[in-house]
């Protein structure tokens, strides 16, 4: 005869039980590891494209990053996405030209931005045709923060020099330093 006894389908479906109730929870970590690698690189590529098309424009034209979907860059929330736009020069303060909207984070996730040395909110970075950020008055640095549901212990971040340099951090809940404690909402 052919086929299963009963004993042997009961452990067949018990281990299979046992497997599935270890991989499921390792598979939703990993779903949130990916979400967050590649919310911080859209970030990156945000901007990226503002510095370089800040260098690309030339002259005096300003490219700016700013939270929301609006040029008017009054939002703080970077959750709800963000938009990069440039201002020509001429007329001054001419009609801005968005160049690309950002959509929002997704899985609940929060993103702030930071400027070090006070850790005020920041809503917008803007780059001149140098490549360096603009008005960044006396921060020596600014950090964007990156959490989800699992708290400050799996938080990312993203270092912006006012050079325009970008680093994103390595250890999760810690700043780029490794030792500086991040903090979430």
């Amino acid at each position: 005869m052919r086929g299963f006894t009963l004993i042997e389908l009961v452990v067949t479906l018990s281990v299979a039980a046992i497997l599935a109730t270890i991989a499921v929870p390792n598979f939703e970590t990993a779903i949130q590891n990916n979400r967050q690698v590649a919310q911080i690189n859209a970030l990156v590529e945000a901007l990226s494209l503002a510095r370089s098309t800040a260098v690309k424009e030339g002259g005096s034209s300003t490219v700016t990053v700013c939270a929301g979907t609006s040029m008017s860059c009054t939002d703080t929330n970077w959750a709800d996405g963000w938009i990069v736009f440039s201002t020509p020069p001429n007329p001054p303060g001419g009609n801005p030209q968005a160049v690309r909207v950002f959509p929002a984070l997704s899985g609940g996730n929060t993103l702030t931005s930071h400027s070090q040395p006070s850790g005020s909110l920041v809503n917008s970075y803007s780059f001149s045709s140098s490549g360096l950020l603009s008005g960044t008055g006396s921060a020596s640095d600014f950090y964007f923060v990156l959490c989800d549901a699992r708290g400050s212990t799996m938080a990312r971040t993203l270092d912006l020099l006012p050079t325009g340099s970008i680093e994103a951090g390595q250890t999760p809940g810690y700043r780029i330093d490794g030792t500086t404690s991040l903090t979430c909402p």
